[in-house]
């Protein structure tokens, strides 16, 4: 069963899910042929809960390696600020900022290459934010003023790299509604 948001937070934060997932750049950064396929790696809120072990029963605190592994790339979108406002007589209109958290794997070929991989890593996200930037005037997808490319922003400390693999993220700020 999936409920459909009522409110303009939860409209926003589903626009702009749908709008990365029309993306084609996205498409292609996580191998989707469309954006019912592209829309599998995109999560509101967090990702689904650790896969309980087998034997046990129970539920690990974090994600094996493999689960990693199953989600890269991936992208999650949550709020991060919301606010709404009188803007007339009984008129309200909400605003704020929903952040989207891109995460994949370090293709191992290059991965002893920094330059290399950083490149990539710009490569792909500036194409992705471009198709975006594209999609803003459209109807059903996220109207936003304003993104902004923030921390947490890099690749992992090579000591995570044994339990949830080498990888790197970025955190894209997206500014919408009546004081964007």
């Amino acid at each position: 069963m999936t409920t459909s948001p009522t409110g303009d937070r939860g409209k926003a934060l589903g626009h702009l899910r749908a709008m990365l997932a029309a993306a084609s750049a996205l498409q292609t950064w996580v191998s989707a042929e469309d954006a019912d396929g592209a829309l599998e790696h995109i999560y509101i809120g967090a990702l689904p809960p650790p896969a309980a072990d087998g034997e046990t029963g129970e539920v690990p605190d974090t994600h094996s390696l493999s689960e990693l592994a199953e989600y890269r790339p991936l992208v999650v979108v949550g709020t991060e600020v919301y606010e709404r406002r009188k803007v007339a007589l009984g008129t309200w209109a909400g605003s704020g900022t929903i952040a989207a958290y891109f995460e994949q794997a370090v293709p191992s070929e290059i991965a002893n290459d920094p330059d290399e991989v950083e490149t990539r890593w710009a490569n792909t996200l500036d194409g992705i934010l471009a198709a975006v930037e594209a999609l803003s005037e459209t109807a059903g997808y996220l109207s936003f003023d304003s993104w902004k490319l923030g921390e947490p922003l890099g690749r992992c400390d090579p000591t995570e790299i044994p339990a949830q693999g080498d990888h790197q993220f970025a955190t894209v700020r997206f500014d919408w509604g009546e004081d964007s």
